[in-house]
């Protein structure tokens, strides 16, 4: 059974106790302090290359004031309380009970050999320093204190999202450095990252639950001064942010893309539109991306997982202005107007002379393109384009006649295209369908007349029809008794018609001797031109039978000869 020995400085030989020196401890065998057990040293503990130092239980505890140099074996299972520089030289192993606390001012955590801590705890003041590589299995707690990790990178190798913690600490990074994390789940993980003064984190949700190693560094200052040149971008970005960018990069793991959102302070960084990645030298944004309000922080996002098996450089940008262009009816009739709204960006200009308002009102006589240009500032700015189509409308004219006496309700009026029509059209008279272009018996009053084109196109008319002035009344009815039809173009022979003043309406029929009726009408304006079942009718007498109503309200019967004569 190996005896536990403590060599001490002073030469003191002590065991199995707590014991508060004020020197360094040189360990040459073994050196364990065992569980609810602490040791105090307000020196340098040198565990040299022969040397073997264990914590062997939860409640084991070594305070250490000034530095901690391994050169040999370290395995710890309690708590170490650093208030000077961790340099690992050898070994050093843990179980999942083991915690190195750093609790000093400015503290290094360095030496030849990287360290894998369980839980490292960064406490006191001041900034921790790595001066390698550095990893943690458990948990990596920065509380509120500033984690340098300079051109080396801290991992944590414990998927948990928890497994990084803080208050107001944070990881900041030189080129080449960063903190890396491991993952296997869709959940968020946090990469809390910043320089003094400005906290920047990112934050990557995996696509898959397969594990991977995903590393994040912030850089702060422009991202030209890295060779990611601001000034190539592509034409729909205005700006690269000039006061910090990210480097995003899968180390680990089968591809598995992740969502990404970087966080800014829109007070001090300015307001962001979208996300932007350098790729073949030129910045690029990401289809999609957009940025949000948020506390303390805003942050930008992607809107879909993205591929990060390459050293990434990714920053929020400016988007060029997109354009929403629409318009109240983007189809038109000829003669009709329609508006144009343009939104998404501070100010516009309209192609067509049409000025600056965000919304302007056009007439097109033909089938037009409206463009219109947005800006957000210098060199910020698209162009989008919206097209109107014009249809023709019915080209016409209408005339009217006032109605002829009074009460006669004889109004008419009728349509005269001024050209041939383009396609099939319907009328209506105060919203009722008509069959016909000359409208008639018609009462003194307001009217609308709509001509519509199939294509919805319309001409509206509204007229008045002036009531009559004459009174018409006086009964006066009159049947010629004698015609001679004589197909010559006389027209007062050709017919036989019914003739006079203030009629309403008329019930005419003409018969032969023998009692036939060879023409009858209820039309004043049709006659009988001589012929029966299509024939010439016989010359001779024929007798007729007229009922009239006149627009007194009075009715009369008439009857009589007719000579037809050929």
């Amino acid at each position: 059974m190996k005896k536990v020995v403590f060599l001490l400085e002073s030469g003191l030989l002590l065991m199995g106790i707590s014991l508060f020196s004020q020197t360094y401890l040189v360990n040459t065998d073994y050196l364990i302090i065992e569980n609810n057990s602490y040791l105090i040293i307000n020196g340098n503990v040198n565990n040299q290359s022969s040397g073997n130092f264990y914590l062997t239980g939860t409640n084991s505890n070594v305070i250490v004031q000034n530095d901690i140099t391994n050169d040999g074996n370290i395995n710890s299972s309690g708590i170490i309380d650093l208030y000077g520089d961790w340099i690992n030289n050898s070994a050093y192993s843990h179980n999942s009970t083991s915690y190195v606390k750093l609790k000093g001012a400015n503290q290094n955590i360095g030496g030849s050999v990287s360290t894998t801590f369980y839980n490292l705890y960064l406490e006191g003041t001041g900034v921790k320093t790595l001066g390698n590589n550095q990893n943690v299995d458990g948990t990596l707690n920065l509380n509120d204190r500033e984690l340098a990790t300079q051109n080396y990178t801290m991992t944590v190798n414990n998927p948990l999202v928890a497994s990084v913690q803080r208050t107001t600490g944070f990881v900041s990074s030189t080129v080449g450095g960063g903190l890396a994390r491991a993952t296997n789940s869709t959940s968020a993980y946090l990469y809390p990252v910043g320089v003094s003064g400005k906290y920047r984190p990112a934050e990557l949700t995996p696509s898959s639950s397969s594990s991977s190693i995903y590393k994040v560094r912030m850089a702060d200052g422009d991202a030209t001064n890295e060779g990611y040149n601001r000034s190539n971008k592509a034409s729909d970005i205005c700006e690269v942010n000039p006061s910090f960018f990210h480097i995003m990069h899968q180390t680990n793991g089968s591809e598995n893309n992740a969502n990404v959102k970087v966080y800014f302070d829109n007070s001090s960084d300015g307001n962001w539109s979208k996300v932007g990645y350098w790729n073949n030298n030129i910045w690029n944004n990401y289809i999609g991306s957009s940025t949000n309000s948020g506390s303390p922080l805003y942050y930008g996002e992607t809107d879909s997982a993205i591929n990060l098996t390459t050293s990434l450089p990714i920053a929020l940008t400016i988007g060029a202005p997109i354009i929403n262009l629409t318009a109240t009816n983007n189809i038109i009739c000829n003669g009709d107007s329609t508006t144009l709204y343009a939104e998404g960006a501070n100010s516009f200009i309209w192609s067509n002379n049409l000025g600056a308002n965000p919304s302007v009102i056009v007439t097109p006589s033909s089938n037009t393109t409206y463009s219109v240009t947005g800006s957000n500032g210098p060199d910020c700015s698209s162009t989008a384009s919206i097209s109107i189509t014009v249809n023709p409308s019915p080209n016409v004219s209408i005339y009217k006649q006032d109605e002829s006496c009074i009460d006669a309700e004889d109004g008419m009026v009728w349509i005269v295209f001024n050209d041939n029509p383009l396609m099939d059209y319907d009328i209506y008279i105060n919203s009722n369908p008509v069959l016909n272009d000359t409208i008639y018996n018609l009462a003194p009053g307001e009217y609308t007349l709509n001509v519509n084109y199939e294509n919805n196109c319309s001409k509206t008319f509204n007229f008045i029809l002036n009531p009559g002035t004459e009174d018409c009344y006086i009964t006066h009815i009159y049947v010629p008794n004698v015609f001679s039809p004589d197909n010559i173009g006389n027209a007062d022979n050709e017919y036989l018609k019914v003739y006079g003043k203030g009629i309403k309406t008329i019930d005419f029929g003409i018969f032969d001797r023998w009692g036939n009726e060879v023409f009858h009408t209820q039309d004043i304006s049709v006659g009988w031109d001589g012929t029966y079942k299509g024939q010439p009718a016989l010359a001779g007498d024929y007798t007729y039978i007229l009922v009239v109503n006149f627009l007194n309200g009075k009715r009369e019967t008439l009857s009589g000869h007719i000579l037809l004569i050929r």
